[in-house]
């Protein structure tokens, strides 16, 4: 039996969780997510001084963690904080400083990882989705093959600081439908990451979720918050952590989007996503 300590840094959030590996399974021995909210350290394509340093100093209290739990490995993987800026070889630096190896992970890989951990979830997973921070990813599945992959720089908190609904969205994503044609409709999309599983949390409060989000008491609840209805922007907020409260609706905007223009009929949420993903497909 091994212990693994896998930290993720991205646009909102580092997280940091302890995984005990028994061969045909795992347990998740611990959780821990901090809003380091990086994306506010990005100017003109360079991560300030403070984002590196608040970076790093996250990743030593998770390493404290690690070392109480006594991890017999601890890695990183860094998503889209680093493909935009122009010093992410001294943000590296800082987190392999604390004695943390650290891997990049491309759009495309990080499209993979959270694939590859929605699948130990669902087995019909035919296009999966991960809205995040700085970028949302798909993946499309035929015959049990990747079809293709995408990512594109546009997450809940990029999102919101360009004044975010989810009509603006619709050409963008007209767009990557063009240039990705492989990406084809479906009716049940399988959503995974912090934004889908707090986007569930709220529409379970609001309608019946057994069978996944239906769609369209998505569009309904969506459209209410955008004609001003306190009541359902109450319900929402009463699902989701205080800091992420700023960012969810334009998530919500996003996936709105999203089933639109794949004519979704239903989301099922994946409990697992790119950290599962990348500790099978780069660790264990």
């Amino acid at each position: 039996m091994k212990r693994y300590g896998i930290i993720d840094i991205g646009s909102n959030t580092e997280v940091l969780v302890i995984y005990e590996d028994h061969g045909t399974s795992f347990q998740t021995l611990q959780y821990v997510s901090v809003p380091v909210h990086l994306i506010q350290y990005h100017h003109d394509g360079h991560m300030d001084e403070e984002g590196i340093q608040r970076t790093a100093e996250t990743v030593r209290e998770f390493v404290t963690i690690c070392k109480q739990y006594e991890t017999d490995t601890i890695m990183a993987e860094i998503t889209e904080p680093w493909r935009r800026i122009d010093n992410a070889d001294a943000l590296c630096a800082a987190i392999e400083d604390c004695g943390v190896p650290v891997m990049c992970l491309s759009g495309n890989e990080e499209a993979l990882c959270s694939l590859a951990g929605a699948r130990l979830a669902f087995d019909d997973v035919r296009l999966m989705i991960d809205i995040g921070g700085g970028s949302t990813e798909f993946a499309g599945i035929s015959d049990d093959a990747v079809a293709d992959i995408v990512s594109i720089p546009y997450g809940c908190l990029r999102l919101a600081a360009l004044g975010y609904d989810a009509e603006k969205a619709m050409p963008l994503l007209e767009q990557m439908r063009k240039e990705h044609p492989l990406l084809t409709d479906q009716k049940v999309l399988t959503g995974v990451g912090g934004t889908l599983r707090a986007v569930e949390a709220f529409m379970m409060q609001y309608t019946d979720c057994s069978g996944g989000i239906p769609a369209d008491k998505l569009y309904e609840l969506y459209e209410g918050i955008q004609n001003g209805d306190l009541k359902l922007l109450d319900l929402v907020y009463s699902c989701v952590t205080e800091d992420r409260r700023p960012y969810i609706v334009p998530g919500l905007g996003m996936l709105v989007s999203i089933c639109r223009i794949f004519h979704a009929e239903t989301i099922q949420v994946s409990p697992y996503g790119v950290r599962e993903g990348f500790w099978m497909r780069h660790v264990r």
